[in-house]
């Protein structure tokens, strides 16, 4: 969601490349994809309990090892254009709770938590 806030920086990672890692402070080769979403769970398990969300967590180092669009898939942002959409138009996501999509319940919070971390550190600024 950081990302999408934020904007879509130029990075100079393309895979294969040599990165440090925020977690363990060593030189890291990342050869995937899954290389990257593996640090950035390492980076989640170590800053849980933090006083901050974990898109903040995880964008706070992100552009240290790793191409941002790489992050980036359809699925992620045809959520975000849904949530905007209904938030936008007033547009409710199920006729009731009961016919709600579960994952898309997930997915709009997690949004919403995410944009209004994302408001707040900008006004500290």
């Amino acid at each position: 969601m950081w990302i999408a806030c934020a904007g879509y920086p130029e990075s100079p990672f393309r895979f294969p490349y040599v990165a440090q890692s925020p977690t363990t402070n060593k030189m890291v080769e990342f050869n995937s994809i899954e290389d990257v979403w593996n640090e950035i769970e390492n980076r989640i398990d170590e800053t849980r309990g933090s006083k901050f969300t974990e898109g903040n967590e995880i964008w706070s180092t992100l552009l240290l090892y790793a191409n941002p669009n790489y992050l980036v898939d359809d699925e992620s942002v045809f959520l975000i254009e849904d949530y905007n959409m209904c938030k936008r138009f007033n547009i409710p996501i199920a006729s009731n709770l009961e016919d709600a999509d579960a994952d898309r319940i997930i997915g709009f919070k997690i949004i919403e938590e995410e944009i209004k971390a994302f408001q707040e550190f900008n006004s500290g600024r």
